[in-house]
């Protein structure tokens, strides 16, 4: 209920210029994320979604984005992948996105759990108006997150848990976006359905603009639905 309570808190705090100056105010996304185990230190990730469905007319993305982790220690796991993306817009894009990224989980304060995981990305955008250009470039994004206990019951007397983060991108080079974010602060909510599948509701107040010539400003506000699946 705490989560709940922030999240409507998180919507209703953007500031009132964003809801007039025509840009996505609310956004939906729905993805699939799965997870199978290579080995005992080896796992597989893919992503899988959509986003913009139902919450804008300006765009919609559909993406996929695999990855594979090494779990080198208790609390430091290395990351490699590579992600898809195409937008429906104006100018539709492709975007192929590689990256590489580090995991570290610190410091565990009894059921309270912290990480911090450092991504770089190599961004090709491909934008298709009267012609199609290309225009590449690296981003470095970093996110602090915080785990709660679980707690309460649910569905076959499960628990639910939740977690927060805050994560911020590096400035932009050569690619120029219309949507495009510099901080997200994000609340969680999931719950354990059974061992193998759990629902998570994402509410994120992201730093974005609705035009190249805007500055960045807290205007969108996403909601996502995450349906998580551990194959084995």
């Amino acid at each position: 209920m705490l989560i709940l309570t922030a999240a409507v808190t998180l919507f209703a705090a953007r500031p009132a210029a964003a809801q007039d100056d025509g840009g996505a105010d609310l956004q939906t996304w729905v993805d699939y994320a799965s997870l199978y185990w290579l080995s005992h230190q080896w796992r597989y990730t893919g992503d899988y979604g959509i986003r913009g469905l139902v919450s804008t007319g300006e765009w919609t993305r559909v993406y996929v984005r695999p990855d594979v982790a090494w779990h080198l220690l208790n609390w430091l796991t290395l990351t490699g992948g590579v992600g898809g993306f195409y937008t429906f817009q104006d100018d539709d894009q492709l975007e192929v996105r590689p990256f590489v990224g580090a995991l570290a989980i610190w410091p565990r304060l009894g059921r309270w759990r912290f990480d911090h995981y450092l991504r770089l990305e190599w961004r090709n955008v491909w934008t298709y108006d009267s012609t199609t250009t290309l225009d590449s470039d690296l981003r470095l994004r970093l996110r602090v997150r915080v785990h709660t206990p679980s707690f309460g019951s649910g569905i076959n007397g499960l628990p639910f848990y939740g977690a927060a983060s805050f994560e911020v991108f590096s400035k932009e080079g050569a690619i120029v976006e219309q949507f495009a974010s510099r901080t997200r602060t994000t609340l969680v909510l999931g719950h354990l359905i059974d061992q193998r599948w759990r629902l998570e509701l994402h509410a994120t107040l992201q730093s974005s603009r609705s035009n190249v010539e805007q500055s960045f400003e807290p205007e969108d506000f996403i909601l996502r639905l995450r349906i998580r699946h551990h194959i084995n």
